[in-house]
């Protein structure tokens, strides 16, 4: 209790996520040992991560960025055709058992 935190597990699931270096050595509930780094190199993981993150937000394709900006129209779009198409199904089904039902 008395020691530094000096150590994080990189397994979010894990119920302890944070230890001394007396924890480490005892090993007694540590899950995975490779998991369990230097606070310093987690966060030098997490900014490399985000750097990462927006280099490939900035390789995504200009039509990709501009269907995202758009997204909501999209949405609206592509609802109102789906709903279009359900009707032409709908109708096309009500035409088929009619066309049955006269030759029964």
């Amino acid at each position: 209790p008395s020691e530094t935190l000096t150590r994080v597990n990189k397994d979010p699931s894990t119920i302890k996520t944070l230890y001394c270096m007396e924890c480490v050595l005892s090993s007694e509930l540590i899950y995975n040992k490779e998991d369990i780094i230097p606070i310093p190199k987690l966060l030098e993981e997490y900014v490399k991560s985000q750097t990462n993150a927006s280099k490939i937000s900035d390789s995504v394709p200009d039509f990709l960025q501009k269907a995202m900006g758009q997204k909501e129209e999209l949405y609206t779009r592509i609802s109102h055709r789906t709903e279009e198409l359900k009707l032409k199904a709908q109708n096309a089904f009500g035409e088929l058992e009619t066309a049955v039902l006269k030759e029964i």
